[in-house]
């Protein structure tokens, strides 16, 4: 049985990659730039998580706290449209109650991610939180280095983005790849991963086999 699950946010607990969209539009017009498709941003930030290069290779010379100041406001002023994902809240009380502790980590500045925690009620289930994470890896090594009663082999990350994967894989933990609607399947060709979800609900066997 695992006994930690590290929890992404966006694109995994919500899907927002609508939200997520409705900022880029606000970016790239503020910045009057040709606005992409959302299926060439998702693909883009997917290999490697970040988002700042992505402006930087279509022209938007900006700080990741200029991008903030715009994409902020433009994502939370559909907050009504977020979406919680099917299934969460169930798998995350029977983990929970199952003695599974569930630490949130997203790249998401604090301001920003709050609100969502809230919206999706997830302070009830994650022993902490955690915002505003570059390099996923790092953090978890720490969290695990923190607990002496955990082994790396006994914790997993659920994620929607290939880089997911490969964070697990650098912490030297379990990966499991949430294959949502919007990230296309292609993208996960020949990354490693140790279990793979259409439904957030299929995380349970993996999870609590013994």
């Amino acid at each position: 049985m695992k006994k930690v699950l590290f929890l992404d946010l966006n694109g995994t607990s919500v899907d927002d990659w609508d939200l997520s969209y409705a900022g880029v539009k606000a970016i790239f017009g503020a910045y009057k730039k040709p606005v992409p498709s959302i299926e060439e941003y998702v693909s883009a930030v997917a290999s490697d998580g970040g988002y700042l290069q992505f402006y930087l290779d279509r022209g938007i010379n900006a700080t990741r706290d200029n991008l903030y100041t715009i994409f902020t406001p433009a994502y939370h002023a559909l907050m009504k449209e977020l979406r919680v994902t099917p299934g969460l809240h169930t798998t995350l009380r029977i983990l929970k109650d199952a003695g599974v502790e569930i630490h949130l980590i997203s790249a998401g500045q604090k301001d920003f991610a709050e609100p969502l925690v809230t919206r999706a009620s997830l302070q009830g289930y994650c022993e902490s939180m955690h915002f505003h994470v570059h390099d996923k890896a790092a953090q978890v090594k720490a969290i695990i280095q923190g607990m002496d009663y955990i082994k790396p082999h006994e914790c997993a990350m659920i994620g929607d983005l290939p880089s997911d994967m490969l964070d697990s894989k650098r912490a030297g933990i379990n990966g499991v790849a949430f294959l949502n609607k919007h990230v296309p399947r292609e993208l996960f060709t020949n990354i490693e991963m140790d279990f793979a979800v259409i439904e957030f609900e299929g995380i349970l066997p993996f999870m609590l086999e013994r």
